[in-house]
């Protein structure tokens, strides 16, 4: 049976290298829209990314031209891995990943990395870049489509490489692509303990053996299972398998306050652990 993956998510998740790790495993061609992106903003004199993704928010017939080129992978026999913001959504029957990443490390990985198209003065611009294009992204493809591109539920599995290394997250959806093809996965998800806000207290935490999360603006909430995560923080866990769940009062997300959560954020800093920042 094919292995075919269309593959999305957080700019410095990891995406690249990941794709390439399944492809050499299994002989996979790769497909990149980012690739083409570039080479059409050459085309056209355009070698900034954020100055591209003004134009493309006034001209969508980019969007058009890498869209049908997507639909057409539809009909791909073989192996393939798409890196797409919008494969899950255009070409059938792919196990649709999602790559996440804290906000605050990729914005490190990016900085760091010195990409030629992506300059800037320091970590927190390139984050509050980082943030205002993901936002602008939103946007732009339920403005196009009427999809989420950020609603975790659109995918088949989401994994978190906050923590995980590139292997670990390759490891993980190569397994789950397998167990989807034979009848099914076990969870949705495979996230880093650590960046999950709570919505209860240490105190109330409840005995669930299973986790369960939401995503709500990009940020990811414990629904269930409060204490199995607290414990997975203790013991520096970098992933933690957990069901994704649709929010079903997006008001109390809209309102939530790390001040209300004093307990856990306490027991954060008594292990030393790192917060990380809410979209």
């Amino acid at each position: 049976m094919d292995i075919k993956i269309s593959l999305t998510g957080d700019l410095g998740s990891g995406k690249s290298t990941v794709a390439k790790i399944i492809s050499d495993q299994y002989g996979c061609e790769t497909y990149s829209t980012g690739k083409i992106c570039r080479a059409i903003a050459e085309s056209k004199g355009i070698y900034d990314i954020k100055e591209m993704n003004l134009y493309m928010k006034t001209h969508p017939e980019v969007d058009k031209e890498i869209d049908d080129g997507l639909v057409a992978l539809s009909n791909y026999e073989g192996n393939i891995i798409i890196d797409s913001r919008m494969a899950w959504h255009f070409t059938k029957g792919t196990f649709k990943v999602y790559l996440s990443c804290a906000i605050d490390v990729a914005a490190e990985r990016i900085y760091n990395d010195n990409r030629a198209t992506e300059s800037y003065a320091s970590i927190e611009e390139m984050k509050q870049s980082n943030i205002q294009r993901k936002t602008a992204e939103n946007g732009r493809y339920f403005e196009l489509y009427g999809v989420r591109i950020f609603d975790m539920t659109n995918y088949d599995l989401v994994v978190d490489t906050t923590a995980a290394s590139a292997k670990e997250a390759a490891e993980i959806i190569s397994e789950n692509c397998i167990k989807s093809q034979n009848g099914g996965k076990d969870y949705d998800g495979y996230l880093y303990p650590a960046r999950l806000f709570p919505t209860l207290d240490t105190s109330d935490a409840d005995d669930s053996n299973e986790v369960t999360i939401c995503c709500y603006n990009n940020n990811f909430y414990i629904l269930q299972g409060h204490k199995v995560v607290l414990d997975a923080i203790r013991n520096d866990e970098k992933l933690i398998p957990c069901k994704i769940a649709t929010p079903e009062n997006p008001e109390f997300f809209e309102n939530y306050s790390v001040g209300d959560y004093r307990e856990w954020f306490t027991e954060y800093k008594n292990l030393g652990r790192r917060e990380f920042t809410r979209y």
